[in-house]
């Protein structure tokens, strides 16, 4: 399964409130999970909020030095921290969140189910 950095979105908002002058901070990481069976490929795309509160400016990496690398840990090592879960209506699936490995999974095994069809063999059928 492909994980991609689809777009940054900058939080002017939290900037104004800090004690240093930081500028272009990203506040939210749109990303993408791409899986791929034979020719069929499906994506999910979701959005990781991150919050920088208590960062200091000797610590602060400049928007246009931003690499992917970079922004993917972001994304990863959010998941270390935060132990809730992700829920996805349209396939009803509860993602876990306390690790990156286990979201992986998690969300791995939820669009092969979506692209060989077992996932839909349950929800289409009617009890009578």
């Amino acid at each position: 399964m492909e994980f991609n950095i689809k777009n940054l979105q900058l939080d002017t908002f939290q900037t104004g409130s800090w004690s240093t002058s930081l500028s272009n901070v990203v506040g939210i990481v749109e990303y993408e999970f791409v899986e791929t069976l034979n020719s069929k490929s499906i994506t999910k795309t979701l959005f990781q909020p991150l919050d920088f509160r208590g960062w200091n400016s000797s610590s602060f990496v400049e928007y246009n030095d931003l690499n992917k690398e970079q922004v993917k840990g972001w994304v990863t090592s959010s998941f270390e921290t935060l132990k809730t879960e992700v829920y996805t209506s349209a396939t009803d699936t509860h993602h876990p969140t306390g690790s990156w490995s286990s979201y992986l999974n998690s969300m791995s095994s939820s669009l092969y189910s979506q692209l060989t069809g077992s996932q839909n063999d349950n929800q289409n059928k009617l009890p009578w």
